[in-house]
């Protein structure tokens, strides 16, 4: 079964998936509490008893699981054609979308993330104060005592362009990413 297959970050249609399967998740673990109460309130005919302790204490991971689903909910949706844009640009290129990096501050969303030869671009649709704050961020956070280089854009259009230029201009064999990659699963959400 694909629909109950945990999405992988960074990969197309992510915020989509894990939004489909937080929705399930939440209502499975709200229900399982609902019926360990009800359970234990028709078996014994009171509230007073060790179910009504279970059934508060499954809340826990089911409040937990329903602000994961807010998260996701708020995420703003990437149009199907804008996958395939970035892929056909992006070529042989390293390419990540749907990520959602989160600070204490705000909550940040870059639809791609496209990377060759440690020259890093990023596209986002927020404005440009928040732009250069997540870029600060991920500098920060991901980037440090690395030698990439980053720039976010928040013009399709430029994106597209940078990313058709990078493919064209920079080396044709495939770097190894990975590890920057994993840095990024490690903190987005």
């Amino acid at each position: 079964m694909n629909f109950l297959k945990k999405p992988i970050k960074g990969k197309q249609f992510y915020i989509r998936d894990s939004r489909r399967m937080a929705i399930v998740r939440t209502a499975l673990m709200f229900l399982l509490a609902v019926g360990i109460y009800l359970l234990g309130y028709l078996t014994l005919k009171t509230t007073k008893s060790v179910w009504s302790v279970f059934a508060v204490l499954s809340l826990l991971p089911a409040s937990k699981s329903a602000v994961n689903l807010i998260m996701f909910l708020r995420a703003k949706k990437i149009p199907e054609d804008f996958y395939k844009k970035v892929e056909k640009q992006g070529g042989d290129s390293d390419i990540m979308y749907d990520l959602i990096f989160t600070t204490y501050e705000k909550t940040y969303q870059v639809d791609a993330l496209l990377c060759k030869c440690k020259n890093i671009i990023a596209y986002s649709q927020t404005d440009n104060k928040s732009i250069s704050d997540l870029e600060a961020y991920i500098k920060k956070n991901i980037l440090k005592d690395t030698s990439f280089s980053l720039k976010i854009y928040n013009q399709e259009e430029a994106f597209l362009k940078r990313a058709g230029d990078m493919c064209l201009n920079l080396k044709k064999e495939k770097d190894d990413n990975s590890e920057l990659f994993d840095s990024i699963r490690a903190v987005i959400l």
